[in-house]
């Protein structure tokens, strides 16, 4: 590269990024791979929606390959079988083929001499393992930027939710209400100041889901958070990185328990059912409410993060 005069610049461009957003969505990739894909874009100067790519693309992608713990087949038997090439070579009518690579090369002169070693676990876009997409973009009232909602390849859990709400104000209180029988079958627990600003970082909630699975409540409760989860907790029906956040005066921050919240995953929605009027009076109290402010470096985070659709970065 450095020979050749190649930088990064001349390899990050909005179609590298748009055939990275499709590999990812055929191989039911991290939702991480979003919010990391956006802060490399603003990083790198780039003006790219990422979140658009993957909403735009969701229902166009088919799914190729099932790699736990999405599905049954391991990284090692992905690998085997052709790895990332190879899902590429199986995409190649998806992607641009004249995006340059790090290899100095373009994508379709890398892919031109692939071949794929076992078309069971790396299938052809006319057998996949499912036309619709695991990785999910919904809004709504609730999220009027977005949430993401991850799916398995084979998933039989309800994909619409309708339920009151159970307020928490952080993972382990969300755990001891579960403990103590608080939540109950129906519930849709809310999971709030998670969120970059409110962590203040990015808070988990993978130990509450984790204790839901292991109370029997998987599939019957759903949850909705403005922190993260791991893909290992990828069971009930849950809505991370509801954006905006609560502490940056997202409607999340204006719920209240017993209120009730729909989610419905084949129409890409999410939605708070409070009239507005409501709303409006809950949003001025939330304004006389002191905020949560930290000291310091953590300080300096609050103030200057960017939100998640923007990268999550700390520059302008």
């Amino acid at each position: 590269m450095v020979w050749e005069n190649l930088k990064p610049r001349d390899i990050l461009t909005p179609e590298a990024f748009t055939n990275a957003a499709k590999v990812m969505l055929c191989v039911s990739g991290s939702i991480n791979t979003i919010k990391h894909l956006q802060a490399i874009a603003k990083e790198a100067r780039r003006d790219v929606d990422i979140y658009g790519l993957y909403e735009r693309f969701a229902d166009e992608v088919p799914l190729l390959t099932a790699i736990r713990p999405n599905g049954e087949y391991t990284i090692e038997e992905f690998e085997a079988a052709g790895g990332t090439r190879a899902i590429m070579k199986q995409l190649e009518g998806f992607l641009n083929l004249e995006a340059k690579t790090v290899t100095g090369k373009t994508v379709g002169e890398n892919l031109k001499d692939v071949k794929v070693a076992d078309e069971e676990i790396i299938r052809p876009v006319n057998r996949p393992f499912s036309t619709r997409s695991s990785i999910n973009l919904v809004h709504g009232s609730l999220a009027p930027d977005s949430a993401v909602i991850k799916l398995a390849v084979i998933d039989d859990r309800p994909l619409h939710f309708t339920g009151p709400a159970v307020i928490y104000e952080g993972q382990q209180e969300a755990i001891d209400g579960l403990n103590t029988g608080k939540i109950k079958e129906g519930d849709v627990v809310v999971l709030r100041g998670l969120g970059l600003k409110g962590g203040p970082g990015f808070g988990h909630a993978s130990g509450f889901v984790f204790a839901l699975d292991g109370s029997g409540l998987t599939g019957k409760v759903a949850v909705i958070t403005d922190g993260h989860a791991s893909g290992l907790v990828n069971k009930t029906l849950l809505a991370v990185e509801v954006t905006p956040e609560a502490a940056d005066g997202g409607p999340l921050a204006l719920v209240e328990n017993g209120d009730i919240i729909t989610i419905d995953v084949e129409k890409k929605v999410i939605n708070l059912d409070v009239p507005e009027v409501v709303l409006s009076e809950r949003r001025n109290r939330l304004l006389k409410s002191p905020n949560k402010r930290e000291i310091g470096w953590l300080s300096i985070y609050q103030r200057t993060v960017r939100p998640l659709r923007e990268g999550a970065v700390l520059i302008d």
